[in-house]
């Protein structure tokens, strides 16, 4: 799978991943008192992104970069070792740590 795009050749996100991911914004956003589009928004900003949504290439970017940031708040939060903030700007969000469970089916288990 050398050379692969992982989004195009993993297997689908279990709907339980779905349902931990969901929390895990709900804490973040209530630890935050913001819902995640102003969380976003604050950390497009923080990055040098303008607000200007009639730039051409605003949309594009934005989508791109938004999902760059959860990506890489959600690796901080399971305790990946890296954070978001070692390399953008700090905008004052409160970080809350998630719990990681892996499961594989019962025949995989030792």
């Amino acid at each position: 799978m050398s050379g692969m795009d992982l989004d195009e050749c993993a297997p689908p996100t279990p709907n339980e991943a779905l349902i931990e991911a969901a929390k895990w914004i709900g804490h973040l956003e209530a630890t935050n008192g913001l819902n995640l589009a102003v969380i976003e928004f604050r950390g497009l900003i923080a990055d040098g992104y303008s607000d200007d949504r009639n730039a051409s290439d605003y949309w594009v970017t934005a989508r791109d970069a938004r999902y760059a940031m959860g990506f890489g708040l959600i690796l901080q939060a399971m305790g990946h070792g890296a954070s978001w903030f070692d390399d953008h700007p700090e905008f004052g969000l409160k970080m809350s740590n998630c719990v990681q469970e892996m499961r594989g089916d019962e025949d995989e288990k030792e």
